[in-house]
C-alpha cells in the first residue's frame, strides 16, 4: 500500500513539473513577441520580476529593478504616476481596476504574491 502511494505521489509531482515548464515557456513566448516590459510589484511596490525586450533594448537589467520600488528608481516627482496607478494593484482592498478612459474592467479578483 505505501509502494502504490509512493508512485502515485512521484506521478503527481512529475505531472505538476511539467505543467509549470509548459507555463513558464508560454509565459516566456509571450514577453518575447512583445517589444515591452512587464513587471511584478509586491505589496510594497517593490519589483520582484522584470521581463521584456525593452529591458535589452534600454541596456538595462531585472537586476537594476529587484528589490526596488519606483521612487528608488525614477525620483520621487518622476515616480508618481506609476506609484498612483500600482498602488489599485497591490491594496488588498482594491477588487477591479478599470482602464482610464473606457471604464471597463481591465483586472478583476486581484491575487496578490505575499
Amino acid at each position: 500500500m505505501a509502494l502504490g502511494a509512493v508512485v502515485i505521489e512521484i506521478t503527481d509531482r512529475r505531472r505538476a513539473e511539467e505543467g509549470l515548464r509548459e507555463s513558464e515557456e508560454r509565459f516566456r513566448a509571450l514577453i518575447d513577441a512583445m517589444d515591452d516590459v512587464v513587471f511584478s510589484l509586491d505589496r510594497r511596490q517593490r519589483y520582484t520580476g522584470v521581463w521584456g525586450r525593452w529591458l535589452e533594448r534600454e541596456g538595462l537589467a531585472e537586476e537594476d529593478f529587484l528589490c526596488k520600488d519606483a521612487i528608488g528608481i525614477l525620483g520621487a516627482e518622476p515616480a508618481a504616476p506609476h506609484r498612483h496607478h500600482s498602488s489599485a494593484c497591490t491594496d488588498r482592498r482594491a477588487r477591479r481596476l478599470r482602464m482610464e478612459g473606457g471604464g471597463r474592467p481591465l483586472l478583476s479578483d486581484l491575487a496578490l504574491a505575499a
